[in-house]
């Protein structure tokens, strides 16, 4: 059998995410949606709910799941040189915690196989010749079923195995991954005990943490303050079964949507609930095989797109190709629920429903609810303010302490802008862009501090969220390194956050049942600050203090900032680049701040300007 036709858990994960064809097709390289007929499409039975996709491949061959989920609005971080230099500081913290531990059981030989496939196979095997041995990047093979966890220990007759992850959540698909890899590992060595955990960076959440140490198993979680570039690891036996994930603060939240690793690995089928099924694992291995055949997009169903594994990553697309940009681009987590069953299903079940509400595909219409109490209280505030602090941060994230005290996967903040106006005019701007090669805690203290104005009525941001938690954070920074402005840092901050308006709130909805205040309906609901940006530039409607539109800065987007941020801290841009770019981010995260301004002044025109005759009011 040649390698690559072994089965991988890539091929088995793309069995519950992904249309057949996409089992042993990779998307990007070898179909092109621009290149399918449109006559396949009408074979595709929507009634059903189905459309199909493919999940991409894993990011690396020595572990699957490694993922940057955490950094803000951005899952994976692009630029392969940050995901070798990530990467490579993980190999030494985990080689030397699974070294540790193997210590710990009694086990001093250890031993790596460099090979893959059916020689990393005979490797392994040779090499578990031997007790009380731990064998690192092991290879099982089962029936030309291929799996390869992190590390294998063999002594007397247990067979310890650990799998690696990257990120501080475990989910369904970690589910997913721990049922193959412990099916074909049994069946590979099934003489022995198996015994699966999951080693995972240890969750620094400062918010759950006490509730956590004192509900459960102090002696393990116990609190930790980190050290600069620290990875501290947990050893899991337990996995969540949810989508998005959970880290192990969340057990004492959400007991029932965490399952015990020896109770998944100890069935050869398994349930969870009504949805959460995993059977059969010789005839799913056959669809695979069977799908090698596929050469064509066939009629799909309902779990090709919704398996309670993972959506289809590339719904999107689909729905694109099939309706149009119009539904496509819509932003349905915003559509009130009477237009919609759920996020997933209102794209298509409800695409008749969806054209009685055409006037989202309205365009230069707007739609304001001036009797709405949030926008009457937000407008009101607005207007009154004469002091007022203009301010948006840009952080970068990292899976490994990136200063002392600061929990892997924390967003640091290492630039801001700031614009103060009295009664409209600018009186004040400054821009601070911290060197992340140093940062330190002073960085934060110094982006942080640049915000405070005793004079403010006010602190404006777009989002809150962001910047009133990293505000939050700072001062658990502070008091971890009973820092001398502890006191003073944190009345400033407790100032801006009770002082803190958010223009996002004309613009989104606090609940599920209602419209915006404000809809711009060409935007098709959506409603960041570039959205609104966009529409303003698209549509040429003279604000009275425009901004530089986004699509010609150096930098564009916040994933762009964060890139540099993260490269500069991985030494991957040198002190004469980094003096460019640290003028290009300046320019990106001020025109953030007067983006802010632009907006208000929209505001201002809708309900009191040039365009308050443009505005029609749909009821639902």
């Amino acid at each position: 059998m040649e390698k690559e036709e072994l089965i991988k858990y890539k091929n088995f994960k793309n069995l519950y995410t992904s249309e057949a064809y996409f089992i042993w097709n990779n998307f990007e390289d070898n179909y092109k949606l621009k290149n399918i007929n449109e006559n396949i499409f009408k074979e595709i039975n929507f009634k059903e709910n189905s459309l199909w996709g493919v999940s991409s491949d894993n990011i690396s061959s020595f572990n699957s799941n490694w993922t940057f989920e955490n950094l803000g609005e951005v899952e994976s971080i692009s630029s392969s040189e940050i995901i070798v230099k990530t990467f490579g500081a993980f190999r030494e913290p985990s080689y030397s915690w699974i070294k540790n531990k193997a210590k710990s059981l009694g086990v001093n030989l250890i031993d790596s196989v460099s090979s893959s496939g059916i020689k990393g196979f005979e490797e392994t095997m040779k090499l578990f010749e031997k007790d009380s041995i731990l064998v690192i990047n092991p290879s099982f093979i089962n029936n030309g079923v291929f799996a390869r966890p992190f590390a294998a220990l063999k002594k007397e007759n247990n067979l310890f195995i650990w799998d690696l992850k990257f990120s501080k959540k475990l989910n369904s698909s970690d589910v997913l991954k721990t049922w193959f890899n412990s099916t074909i590992i049994k069946r590979s060595m099934p003489n022995l005990n198996l015994i699966f955990r999951i080693i995972s960076p240890m969750d620094g959440s400062y918010s759950n943490l006490t509730k956590h140490l004192e509900n459960h198993e102090k002696d393990l979680y116990d609190r930790h303050i980190y050290k600069k570039n620290e990875i501290k690891f947990i050893e899991m036996d337990k996995i969540s079964i949810t989508k998005s994930g959970s880290s192990i603060l969340d057990i004492s939240k959400k007991g029932k949507n965490w399952l015990k690793i020896d109770e998944l690995i100890s069935k050869d089928n398994f349930q969870k609930g009504k949805n959460f099924i995993l059977n059969n694992f010789d005839n799913r291995i056959f669809e695979i095989r069977e799908a090698k055949k596929i050469n064509k997009i066939y009629k799909s169903n309902f779990e090709d797109n919704f398996n309670f594994i993972e959506d289809n990553p590339n719904l999107k697309k689909i729905i694109e190709f099939h309706f149009g940009n119009d539904i496509a681009e819509t932003n349905a987590k915003v559509v009130p629920s009477k237009l919609k069953n759920n996020s997933k299903t209102f794209l298509l079940n409800n695409i008749e429903t969806y054209s009685k509400y055409n006037y989202l595909l309205e365009k230069k219409l707007y739609h304001v609810n001036q009797q709405d109490s949030e926008f009457i209280s937000l407008f009101s505030k607005m207007k009154s303010a004469k002091k007022i602090v203009w301010y948006d941060y840009e952080s970068f994230s990292q899976p490994f302490s990136s200063m002392d005290s600061a929990p892997p996967y924390s967003q640091m903040c290492f630039q801001s802008s700031v614009i103060r106006t009295n009664l409209d005019s600018e009186v004040y701007k400054k821009n601070i862009v911290e060197d992340t090669k140093k940062y330190s805690i002073e960085s934060l203290i110094n982006v942080v501090d640049s915000v405070y104005w005793s004079e403010a009525d006010f602190y404006v941001v777009y989002n809150k969220n962001f910047e009133s938690a990293r505000n939050k954070e700072l001062i658990k920074y502070l008091e971890d390194n009973k820092h001398s402005r502890l006191n003073e840092m944190r009345k400033k901050i407790e100032s801006i956050n009770n002082l803190t308006i958010d223009l996002c709130d004309f613009f989104s909805r606090s609940t599920q049942k209602k419209l915006s205040p404000i809809v711009l309906y060409d935007q098709k609901l959506r409603y960041s600050i570039k959205n609104i940006e966009k529409h303003i530039s698209n549509n040429n409607i003279k604000v009275p203090r425009p901004i530089k539109e986004y699509k010609n800065l150096s930098i564009k987007d916040g994933i762009m900032a964060m890139d540099l941020g993260i490269k500069r801290n991985l030494g991957l841009i040198n002190d004469h680049d980094w003096i460019k770019y640290t003028k290009q981010l300046a320019d990106y995260c001020e025109n953030d701040v007067r983006a802010m301004i632009m907006v208000w002044d929209f505001v201002l025109m809708l309900t009191e300007g040039d365009l308050k005759d443009r505005v029609i009011d749909i009821s639902l």
